[in-house]
């Protein structure tokens, strides 16, 4: 109702040669007031039918993007993009669990930021973060790590990926 409304009182604004001018602004804007409120009541009820409170992994209740990236991110991940994010991950190179998630981090925003077309090292705002996070979550959802380990990884990676300010 909302979109054929505002089509139907756009028409009416191009039939001026049967309206008075002052008539049709009043028309004009009644219809697209009508209009509006099935717009923006279709808008509210998508937003909500929408919303998630948890996605397909046990680190998607960190996300505050919930499944907004989740096709585009499992088509772009490589194998190896994957291979560097666990390679990270099981490095004996790190000398404490905060360096190494850090790494990880790292890692999955260059691989983020060259999807984008950034420059690895760029500012990161919150889509590279949580195209991160998620391309992350995608890698470590293998039989190599249990439902348990998964959900520790994501709860001790979403702080290097959503910091709090």
């Amino acid at each position: 109702m909302g979109l054929i409304g505002f089509a139907h009182a756009y028409s009416k604004a191009r039939d001026i040669s049967s309206l008075h001018v002052e008539e049709l602004e009043t028309n004009f804007l009644v219809e697209m007031q009508h209009s509006g409120k099935y717009l923006e009541q279709f808008t509210n009820r998508y937003k909500l039918y929408m919303e998630r409170q948890q996605g397909p992994f046990a680190g998607c209740a960190h996300c505050p993007a919930k499944c907004l990236y989740r096709p585009e991110v499992k088509s772009l991940l490589t194998q190896k993009n994957r291979e560097w994010i666990s390679e990270e991950l099981s490095s004996d190179s790190h000398g404490t669990e905060l360096e190494r998630y850090g790494s990880v981090a790292r890692a999955a925003t260059h691989i983020v930021q060259s999807w984008f077309g950034d420059e690895p090292g760029a500012s990161t705002d919150k889509n590279i973060a949580g195209v991160g996070y998620c391309a992350t979550l995608h890698t470590i959802a293998s039989p190599d790590y249990t439902e348990y380990e998964q959900a520790l990884l994501g709860n001790n990676l979403q702080i290097h990926f959503f910091k709090r300010e």
